[in-house]
């Protein structure tokens, strides 16, 4: 069950991740030569079609993830000497996580009222790929912190 999970949590961070990495270095300077309205058009169509596939994303790495670390990740670190320290690494990794479900469904929600959101995405793509840096840091420093105790 342990790999399953894992397979699916990757998975989702890998299409959820490279989508933002796609987004900012090939979709946003392709659609800055575009008018305002084509854009504008373009974008919406984009986030209706985006939108389901980003929620189904989040709640598969919300839902593996939880599980992962409630059967699996709590009782093997229990009782160890690094035991604070992967609980306080784990809980800044899913608030990193959680800033980047933000960012990423406030660039997917269709419609007019967010346009101006999608106006910036440039910068709140910036930030995304920050924290997905962050992310892929945390998550290899939590994977490998027990070896740091051998």
């Amino acid at each position: 069950m342990q790999i399953v999970l894992r397979v699916f949590h990757i998975g989702a961070a890998l299409a959820l991740g490279g989508a933002l990495i796609y987004q900012r270095l090939a979709l946003g300077p392709a659609l800055a030569g575009l008018d305002d309205g084509a854009r504008t058009a373009l974008q919406q169509r984009l986030a209706r079609r985006w939108v389901g596939v980003a929620a189904a994303g989040i709640a598969l790495l919300l839902v593996t993830g939880l599980v992962n670390f409630v059967v699996f990740k709590v009782p093997a670190v229990r009782g160890q000497p690094y035991t604070g320290l992967y609980h306080g690494l784990f809980g800044v990794k899913f608030l990193v996580g959680l800033g980047l479900f933000h960012v990423g469904l406030l660039l997917s929600l269709p419609g007019p009222r967010f346009d101006a959101v999608r106006a910036r995405a440039g910068g709140w793509l910036n930030w995304a790929l920050g924290l997905l840096a962050l992310m892929v840091v945390l998550s290899a420093t939590l994977r490998y912190l027990p070896t740091f105790y051998d």
